[in-house]
């Protein structure tokens, strides 16, 4: 997905139903990490005072263990999705950063229709990458 892109994708986003699959997917695209190591996070990863989300068991292991800088925008993020999941998920929201009704209490599919939302996933993983080399002064957000 490149950057012209995205005005629409943030557009497809903001129309999904599920608050916490919204706060999700954005995430996704600000953090560039692996869907599965994101959906697998609880609350006590989050250390906000140090702009920090700790991914303990990212692919390759534990001894790959990692921290995600946290932007402003990624906290407003999260901070969302923490209020959405006490809402929604009271119990779940305890114990997953994305909690959802799924067996494992955490969300457990990121995948979403493509007419409804064309990238997520991996896709949002590349976009990451490409938008880390852009220029700081380029505005991402659209314009409301």
């Amino acid at each position: 997905m490149g950057l012209e892109d995205l005005t629409h994708w943030f557009r497809q986003v903001a129309a999904l139903p599920n608050p916490i699959r919204r706060e999700f997917h954005l995430f996704s695209l600000l953090s560039g990490c692996r869907p599965t190591a994101l959906m697998e996070t609880k609350p006590h990863h989050l250390a906000p005072r140090r702009r920090v989300l700790h991914i303990p068991r990212p692919k390759g292991g534990t001894d790959r263990a990692f921290d995600i800088p946290l932007s402003r925008q990624m906290i407003l993020c999260l901070t969302r999705v923490i209020r959405f999941a006490r809402h929604l998920y009271p119990l779940e929201a305890d114990n997953w950063l994305f909690p959802a009704a799924s067996d494992s209490g955490h969300l457990a599919e990121q995948k979403e229709d493509r007419k409804v939302l064309a990238k997520w996933g991996n896709d949002l993983r590349q976009t990451s990458e490409l938008l880390r080399r852009q220029p700081a002064s380029r505005s991402l957000m659209p314009a409301s």
